[in-house]
């Protein structure tokens, strides 16, 4: 959308931002240099889109992110396609984004197959008032190529082996890059090589802007983290980088630090 946006522009077209998710990762934030953004307004306690600022800057072209967002309390409307909708019958262009789960017709489809139950969706009709559809997603044969799942192409995911599927599950996850990703003990039961690939993932999401929560009972896996917080008697007793963590508890590896907290601890 930011791409389309800036060629608008360079063409010489009245283009301005009218709302943009704040998760987007650093790449796609880069694009917006250069492009005018209208400032949000406050509702509800947060950031909205600011439709009468919109009308009232009356760009040719608009864009507003997140089309199935549901509106603060206190707005015109309760739907952000129904802002968009206003801003079509005053003559301004729109480019926006969907998720293929937030389509009404689509939702419990996509949700059996990907196990992603969309909160939010839009009519419909409004998806098909749309002048062009551009498909934004990672190819089907790409993702398996990337998850070395070429091989097991025409298999049953209930078939599949536990690091499988939770490598499968962890993409399909980020496949619409959020901005946070909760991780339960992921790697748990699954063989040392898949354990390696699986924090290859988490790495890759984190690059691209996601943050990444991970429960682990092992150790080591700790080391490979930004941030570490260890829990004993429940309450957080220890929480920092795993080098400062090394350095508090005068340990080697992270390993030892938690033998050392745990040893403290009342119950275990």
């Amino acid at each position: 959308m930011l791409q389309e946006a800036r060629r608008e522009k360079a063409r010489g077209v009245d283009v301005v931002v009218g709302y943009l998710a704040d998760t987007i990762p650093p790449d796609t934030a880069a694009l917006l240099e250069g492009l005018e953004q209208l400032p949000p307004c406050n509702r509800g306690g947060g950031e909205e889109f600011d439709l009468d600022g919109a009308l009232n800057r009356r760009p040719h072209l608009l864009l507003v992110d997140c089309l199935a967002h549901s509106n603060a309390g206190g707005s015109r409307h309760a739907k952000r396609y129904q802002d968009v909708e206003e801003l079509l019958c005053a003559g301004i262009d729109v480019y926006t984004t969907v998720n293929v789960q937030d389509l009404e017709s689509l939702r419990d489809l996509v949700g059996a197959a990907a196990g992603i139950q969309a909160e939010e969706c839009i009519p419909d009709q409004m998806f098909d008032r749309a002048a062009r559809v551009e498909l934004v997603d990672v190819e089907a044969e790409e993702l398996l190529r990337r998850l070395d799942f070429m091989s097991e192409r025409d298999t049953l995911v209930g078939s599949l082996p536990l690091g499988w599927k939770q490598k499968l599950a962890f993409s399909v996850a980020t496949l619409h890059r959020p901005g946070v990703v909760f991780l339960d003990e992921p790697t748990g039961g699954v063989d040392p090589l898949t354990r390696r690939q699986f924090w290859e993932m988490i790495y890759e999401a984190a690059a691209g802007g996601t943050t990444v929560f991970v429960t682990t009972h092992y150790m080591d896996e700790a080391e490979y983290c930004s941030r570490v917080s260890i829990m004993a008697d429940g309450r957080i007793r220890a929480l920092d980088t795993p080098a400062a963590l090394k350095r508090e508890f005068g340990a080697a590896t992270m390993d030892d630090v938690f033998r050392k907290i745990a040893r403290e601890a009342k119950r275990i």
